[in-house]
């Protein structure tokens, strides 16, 4: 059988080649898009949680402001206007959708250390933690802050 060399085209290894070359050029850029999809997400995650935990460690702040003072006597008096603002039964963190209220997936814990400095000054460290999950991941992002008995 005689082959005619005038025809002209690709070889059926040409074109997988040349698939193939295509194919490494789209992967790379692909890799990069999904991972910096990926780094964003945990950005903004992070930064979420971060505004939750100031925000918890705002509202401490203020039932030490508005509570006159007196709770600051006593290790025991401060244990009880702090456990006042936080809810072990429920620490998730709710949002408001079309009226109803659904849970945000992050959870903020409160915890303290009482300590009682030299001089008579109590102080109490507040530590708030704010925990979610990205997929099978968790993390957290935890605050901490000294309160005195003195006005910020």
């Amino acid at each position: 059988m005689i082959k005619n060399r005038s025809q002209k085209g690709f070889t059926l290894i040409e074109t997988l080649v040349a698939i193939s070359v295509l194919m490494i050029a789209i992967a790379g850029p692909l890799t990069v898009a999904a991972k910096a999809y990926a780094a964003a997400i945990d950005s903004k995650n992070r930064m979420v949680a971060y505004g939750l935990a100031q925000e918890g460690l705002e509202h401490l702040n203020n039932l030490k402001d508005n509570s006159n003072l007196l709770f600051w006597d006593h290790p025991d008096d401060a244990k009880a206007v702090f456990d006042a603002c936080y809810d072990s039964n429920n620490p998730c963190i709710m949002n408001t959708v079309d009226g109803n209220t659904v849970p945000s997936g992050y959870t903020r814990t409160y915890y303290y250390n009482a300590l009682n400095a030299s001089y008579g000054i109590f102080e109490v460290t507040p530590i708030v933690t704010v925990t979610w999950k990205t997929g099978l991941l968790s993390d957290s992002v935890t605050l901490q802050e000294i309160l005195t008995k003195y006005d910020r």
